[in-house]
Formats: structure tokens, sequence, C-alpha cells
């Protein structure tokens, strides 16, 4: 499985600046179980770039885990940047 993101760098009033990474919608997933499972819990870290698991729930919020390896088939999940070409004007 290839998990392809974009990574955008937007201001944020309190730190400063944010960076965020969007899961591209056309990924292809290796398994059913997987692609069902991330439709109903999202799995995706936008945060981090990677798919997670949670590991810890608390008051505060959650501790996740990122994974690289498919929970449900075992496949190798690998991240790639997507590089986007700047727009023409």
């Amino acid at each position: 499985m290839e998990a392809e993101y974009t990574k955008t760098t937007r201001p944020n009033p309190d730190s400063g600046v944010y960076t965020d990474y969007t899961l591209s919608r056309n990924t292809i997933y290796c398994c059913e179980k997987f692609q069902a499972h991330c439709k109903k819990f999202p799995s995706w870290s936008y945060e981090v770039g990677k798919f997670t698991i949670v590991d810890s729930i608390t008051y505060d919020g959650n501790g996740q885990i990122p994974i690289d390896y498919c929970p449900f088939c075992g496949k190798r999940i690998k991240y790639r940047q997507r590089k986007d070409q700047p727009k023409k004007r």
C-alpha cells in the first residue's frame, strides 16, 4: 500500500506556523477491511502524516501510535509526500 499525502504549512496565531498532512483521496488501500475501518474511524493523523492507532484515551485527548503496517493484512504502508506543481497563472 502506498499512502500519498500533501504537506501544507499554514499560519497559526498561537505558535506562528502549523503543518498539515493531508491524505490523497485516490489512495488505494491494501485490503477492504482497512479501507472500511478508515471510513468508520479516522485513522489518518493530520499532525503526524501517517495512519495511527489509538493507544490511550484521556480527558485531554488521546495517545496515537503511528503504524507502518496494515493491522489487518500485515502489508507495509509506504508513505510518500506528493510534490505538487506550482499553479501557473
